[in-house]
């Protein structure tokens, strides 16, 4: 059952992880409120250091 559960994190940790690695703009696009929300995140995070 152990070997079951490590076999199955280890499948979606990679499934994950290439996901993320060969994601490109033209094959997911972002929504105009989602960048807005990203760039006033990312502003007060480096702003505020």
């Amino acid at each position: 059952m152990f070997i079951m559960v490590v076999v199955t994190v280890v499948v979606l940790n990679c499934v994950v992880v290439l996901n993320l690695h060969f994601r490109t703009p033209s094959t997911h696009v972002m929504s105009e409120w989602t960048k807005q929300m990203n760039i006033r995140i990312y502003e007060h995070m480096t702003y505020n250091v």
